[in-house]
């Protein structure tokens, strides 16, 4: 019965594997995310916590500055340089504890929201453009937009969302994390809303840079389809 459980469970492994490299080449959009009247509350609620990257980075800004290396934004600056203190709508659990407050922790803000941050990659530094790129809202107003690029600065699709509420004194339960991944590279993502000044928090970006070749896909789906296909045959005998 073990064995059984394990290879079922083997057999599902190659087949979302599978799909997951088929779609490789592919840019897909991710966000607004969480959904469901879930927040962002700490990397861990990230699509990118736990993937094997062969470098990654991510920018919380915590000890005040943007100063994760390979990046630059064009426009705006960390809340505590610019408000001081009081003012900062932080990802939850930066200050240490989940607690639906932001306020303890450091984020980066731009009083021109329709004009947007835009925060570009720089290959020679990183010594390759990342595959997956994101960060998370963390107040402003909706409607939001998120734009990716790829790595000839054409752009990979818009995200829209529209999760903002009332409060601006460092409430987190409208936290949302927007990203992207392109294997192909990506040079830069934008956010942007129409009113308001913005803020985001958990810049991060890194690159998976194994990608198997396009013969491996087949030999995956095969596997999992005749390791599924015998499961069944085993089980309706």
């Amino acid at each position: 019965m073990v064995t059984s459980v394990r290879r079922t469970l083997f057999a599902l492994s190659l087949l979302v594997f599978a799909g997951m490299l088929s779609t490789a080449a592919k840019a897909q959009l991710i966000g607004p995310h969480p959904s469901g009247g879930l927040s962002y509350q700490s990397f861990a609620d990230s699509p990118f916590f736990g993937l094997p990257f062969s470098w990654f980075y991510l920018e919380d800004f915590e000890d005040h500055a943007l100063n994760v290396p390979g990046v630059s934004a064009s426009a705006g600056g960390v809340t505590s340089v610019i408000f001081g203190p009081g003012y900062h709508d932080s990802v939850d659990g930066d200050d240490g504890v989940i607690d639906g407050s932001g306020l303890d922790g450091d984020s980066y803000f731009h009083r021109y929201g329709i004009l947007g941050i835009q925060f570009t990659f720089n290959a020679s530094v990183l010594g390759s453009l990342p595959t997956h790129a994101g960060l998370v809202w963390t107040d402003g107003e909706s409607p939001i937009f998120f734009e990716a690029f790829d790595e000839n600065g054409n752009s990979l699709g818009v995200l829209n969302g529209s999760h903002s509420t009332s409060g601006y004194t460092g409430q987190s339960d409208e936290d949302r994390f927007y990203g992207v991944v392109h294997m192909g590279g990506i040079s830069a993502i934008r956010i942007s809303q129409q009113f308001g000044g913005i803020e985001i928090d958990h810049l991060q970006f890194g690159r998976i840079a194994a990608v198997p070749e396009p013969g491996v896909f087949a030999m995956l789906a095969g596997m999992a389809a005749f390791g599924g296909g015998l499961l069944l045959r085993r089980r309706r005998s």
